[in-house]
């Protein structure tokens, strides 16, 4: 019994030993954090910023607030890990993908995307400019995907958190747009 015992801890010492040895898998960047506070100024947009991963979306909070005032549209903002976040894959490919999402957006919303991918980061500044507005919109620490509506001056109309069925999310969304907008 006494050897059974001894090979028993002899093996666990083994595999925790080659456990130590082995390399830690690659965690993504780590950016230091920084006071963002409602009058912090953006980083502006540059040419060397990674695009959202869907096309027709901002990834610039400028630019977006500004095309929302031009089209008198409110702002959907997306906080989500396109690239390995299974939930954020999920609403795209369930939700913002189809095309009664789409129609939604067409008539009413302005689109900006806040990636955080890991396989392929992000310049320091974009990285920057994302955290500022995660603050501003106080979405920072909440579980991803995350998403808000808000109206031109930045104020949030609406939440919501995760993925939901598609028939309760677009409801969601097209609740917030004709309670302050007026039209559906």
């Amino acid at each position: 019994m006494k050897k059974i015992w001894m090979l028993l801890i002899t093996a666990l010492l083994c595999v925790q030993f080659t456990a130590m040895g082995q390399p830690k898998p690659p965690q993504p960047p780590k950016v230091a954090a920084k006071s963002a506070t409602k009058g912090e100024a953006l980083p502006p947009k540059q040419a060397k910023w990674r695009t959202a991963p869907i096309p027709g979306w901002y990834i610039h909070y400028d630019e977006a607030i500004k095309a929302a005032k031009k089209a008198n549209k409110k702002i959907f903002v997306l906080n989500a890990g396109s690239d390995w976040d299974g939930a954020s894959v999920s609403l795209r490919k369930s939700i913002l993908d189809t095309r009664d999402f789409q129609q939604i957006a067409k008539r009413s919303l302005v689109l900006l995307y806040l990636d955080t991918p890991q396989k392929f980061p992000q310049p320091e500044e974009q990285i920057r400019h994302h955290d500022i507005i995660r603050e501003r919109l106080q979405m920072k620490g909440k579980k991803i995907p995350y998403a808000v509506i808000i109206d031109t001056d930045g104020k949030v109309i609406t939440e919501i958190n995760g993925v939901l069925p598609k028939k309760d999310y677009l409801d969601i969304i097209q609740k917030a747009v004709v309670d302050t907008l007026g039209h559906k």
